[in-house]
């Protein structure tokens, strides 16, 4: 009773064999458009960074005026500006889109420190049922076969994780940094548009 059932999980995994590996690939392929999306993030926050770091210093040292039509040109401030500019939401509203939006771009890269390993080990344990099978025939080629496949998989599969373990660390530190600026100059931004008010107000009073 149990010799069918043994058949039937070996058929399953031997099925399993072919998407394993198409989803390795496109993980891969996931794992390196997004090094490329990091680098280009890189080169961009290189040039850009340091005159918004400056806007920050100016505004916390010096008290200099925040203009919400700053020209910010890299990353979730870029975002943040721009909605500033064409929306009419409250910055706390902005400043939590802006946290959504940095958690979506963090979050995605968990699926490939997490599924990376595992379909590589997956990768790995499904060769070797029809491997020991050809070493037991004495088939060296369809056992040598296989141990490419189960030797290979696990190799990108830990590249995959390994990757976007470091793309996620740098993005999170990146974009909490980001925000943590972003909710010093628009905090600043609302107290400048409340004394404008009620400077307005005692002006009214006043007359």
């Amino acid at each position: 009773m149990n010799l069918p059932l043994d058949h039937l999980l070996v058929l399953i995994s031997s099925w399993l064999l072919v998407p394993d590996l198409l989803l390795l690939l496109g993980f891969a392929l996931f794992a390196t458009a997004n090094l490329g999306g990091i680098v280009a993030e890189a080169i961009s926050r290189s040039k850009h960074r340091p005159g918004f770091a400056r806007l920050v210093q100016n505004v916390r040292q010096k008290g200099a005026t925040l203009d919400p039509d700053t020209d910010i040109r890299f990353g979730l401030p870029r975002l943040a500006f721009a909605e500033l500019q064409r929306s009419t939401y409250a910055p706390t509203k902005i400043l939590d889109d802006i946290q959504l939006t940095a958690d979506r771009l963090v979050a995605r890269l968990h699926l490939g420190i997490r599924l990376g390993p595992m379909l590589g080990l997956a990768g790995t344990l499904i060769p070797l049922g029809p491997s020991l099978k050809a070493l037991a025939a004495g088939d060296t080629k369809a056992l040598a076969d296989g141990l490419v496949v189960a030797f290979a998989t696990p190799v990108v599969g830990m590249l995959i994780g390994g990757l976007c373990f470091f793309m996620h660390s740098v993005r999170q530190r990146w974009y909490t940094q980001d925000i943590n600026d972003l909710e010093f100059l628009f905090t600043h931004l609302r107290k400048e548009s409340a004394g404008e008010k009620e400077i307005a107000l005692c002006e009214n009073s006043a007359a």
